[in-house]
């Protein structure tokens, strides 16, 4: 197995110190380096995008039989295809020949899907059905046995409601519990019709330059509208002013948030913000008013009617039923780049007059980019968050408790900023899990090098006390054993079977015969005994395969015979199996750099 890359983290040790909580002081703030950090940015990216669920799609985006649909999990791309039976799935769009990417079009409908590379071909479920030119192609045996072959699915894929999730870690808990009670909050968007929802064609994707984290904020900042949001607010009353007959009707953002509001802190990092409208009878739904507070109740239907509600699904896309009905999506291209892509969602079956007022929305961007050039300086290191903090309900308020929502903090003001302590209360909360487990994962690979190298030393400590039967437990039975000899030219030989060799056991039985001959004290070449010291540097990890390791190291060993010191040195090569509690010798490689002998050599100088 290739060496696991480990994000290092040592700068992160103090990370509980970059996010300010501290209901005591009243001080409520981010340090700026958590949106320029690189090592931050690889940890989200690992453990928050790619090991935690993640928003892929709308199931009305792949509605036909053999339709596919590509996005990302993080910086994996995807394909999710509903195959021949209207079965979805969620497949690593890599071909799992040499990795090509498969499917190369935004969406398209397809049965089967052909590599470009190679030329290999699999169904829209992921199975492998040929590859190309396989007559005499001398594939192992092993070759597309079982799935083998097969796309990769994604570890994790569930539907809520039509809002489609994936996560490459098969051990994230289930995705209605990881959205918890903001599945309220997508039961009111999706409830306005019995046909539930459908994606409207085209949609709007840009980047700016700045981290994925002011997008996740920004979708439920309050605060910001009545400056950010001006000229959208005086554009659309300028209309009604002159306009008696809004033909558009877009809901009014003059009046935004002056009729009351607020904001919900959920946990894994989910909220909300909220504001009752100051023209509700401009909503496209208002029409099924009395038939929502027949079917929901009118504390349920108010909510549906009469309220706007940006609700972000954390980390990466945002629900918005407020100006406009929308899908936000947002994708981390770098620490300080980020793509988003909006589409506009409506219930099905909705009346053309409606639809149309869900699609005047405003934009904001060019903020991000202001923010994230900030945030490069080191002289002002924090971002306040402390705007409502008098007035925060930790807890639901009044409003969520006539709809029976559980939120862990209450905003009771459009403004109020403590719906980002719940966010990155649960960011730190992963960055800390994240930063933990880089360390056990460093750990373990120090621990393998560490065993790696105490078995070197105990094999050597066993020739040297001549622990004749502990060292040949050391060795596997089919374990090889070849020193090969140096040629005229001054090259190694190659091959032991035609090529001279200084030593070769092509098992172990021929080191049993050769520590056989030592024990008896009759082979004249040990007698008497030569006392060595072995000496190892520059051990080397050259591959992981599962739990084969082949390491490579310098020797020297000191001997001593005949009251004369000998020094024999060179390099060796080890395979070593350590799928057992005693790790065994697969083949052992060595190489003698000063091979003018001195009487004999053997396999206790080695």
């Amino acid at each position: 197995m290739p060496r696991i890359p480990i994000i290092n983290t040592s700068h992160l040790d103090r990370i509980d110190e970059l996010f300010v909580d501290n209901v005591d002081t009243g001080e409520f703030k981010l340090h700026r380096s958590v949106f320029t950090d690189q090592a931050l940015f690889e940890l989200e990216m690992k453990y928050i995008f790619e090991g935690n669920w993640v928003f892929l799609a709308h199931e009305n985006q792949i509605p036909n039989n053999n339709d596919y649909y590509t996005t990302y999990i993080g910086r994996q791309p995807i394909i999710i295809a509903r195959n021949r039976a209207g079965e979805l799935n969620a497949m690593i769009n890599a071909c799992s020949h040499r990795g090509a990417q498969l499917c190369r079009y935004k969406r398209g409908n397809k049965a089967t899907y052909t590599c470009p590379f190679h030329g290999w071909t699999f169904n829209n479920s992921g199975k492998l059905l040929k590859v190309k030119d396989p007559s005499d192609a001398g594939y192992s045996d092993g070759f597309n046995k079982d799935g083998s072959h097969d796309l990769k699915k994604v570890a994790r894929f569930e539907n809520y409601k039509g809002f489609l999730f994936g996560s490459l870690n098969p051990d994230v808990s289930s995705l209605k519990e990881f959205l918890g009670e903001a599945t309220k909050i997508i039961d009111m968007i999706v409830d306005q019709s019995e046909d539930g929802l459908e994606i409207l064609r085209g949609a709007s994707t840009y980047t700016y330059e700045g981290n994925w984290k002011l997008t996740a904020e920004n979708g439920a900042d309050g605060y910001h509208v009545s400056a950010v949001h001006w000229n959208y607010a005086a554009t659309t009353q300028q209309r009604k002013e002159k306009q008696a007959q809004d033909n558009i009707r877009a809901m009014s953002a003059g009046g935004w948030g002056k009729q009351g509001g607020g904001c919900y802190g959920f946990e894994h990092g989910h909220m909300l913000l909220w504001t009752q409208w100051a023209n509700p009878e401009d909503r496209p739904n208002y029409a099924r008013y009395e038939e929502y507070i027949d079917k929901f109740g009118g504390a349920m239907a108010k909510w549906i009617v009469e309220r706007s509600r940006n609700l972000c699904l954390y980390p990466n896309v945002y629900l918005m039923d407020q100006f406009g009905s929308q899908i936000r999506v947002l994708r981390p291209l770098s620490v300080n780049k980020t793509e988003v892509t909006i589409y506009c969602i409506a219930p099905k079956g909705e009346a053309l007059d409606a639809r149309t007022r869900r699609m005047a929305t405003p934009d904001d961007l060019e903020e991000f980019r202001a923010c994230q050039a900030g945030y490069a300086g080191i002289e002002l290191e924090w971002n306040d968050m402390c705007r409502g903090s008098k007035h925060w309900i930790y807890g639901p308020d009044d409003a969520a408790q006539e709809i029976g929502l559980k939120p862990i903090l209450s905003g009771i003001k459009t403004e109020d900023e403590g719906l980002y302590l719940a966010q990155h209360q649960y960011w730190l909360s992963s960055i800390k899990r994240a930063i933990a487990r880089e360390k056990e994962l460093a750990g373990q690979q120090d621990l393998g090098e560490t065993q790696v190298t105490q078995f070197l030393y105990r094999e050597a400590r066993y020739l040297d006390e001549e622990q004749w039967d502990e060292w040949l437990q050391c060795y596997a039975p089919e374990a090889s054993f070849w020193m090969p000899a140096w040629d005229d030219d001054d090259q190694l030989t190659e091959d032991p079977r035609s090529e001279i060799s200084l030593i070769y056991y092509p098992d172990r039985q021929g080191l049993e015969d050769r520590v056989f001959r030592i024990k008896t004290e009759r082979s004249s070449a040990t007698i008497p005994d030569t006392r060595t010291s072995h000496n190892i540097s520059n051990i080397e990890i050259v591959e992981r395969d599962g739990d084969e390791v082949t390491v490579r190291f310098n020797w020297n060993t000191l001997s001593f015979r005949y009251k004369t010191n000998y020094s024999y040195f060179g390099m060796s090569c080890y395979v070593i199996d350590f799928s057992t509690e005693q790790p065994k010798i697969l083949s052992k490689y060595v190489v003698l750099k000063n091979d003018y002998i001195n009487q004999v050599i053997d396999i206790y100088h080695l």
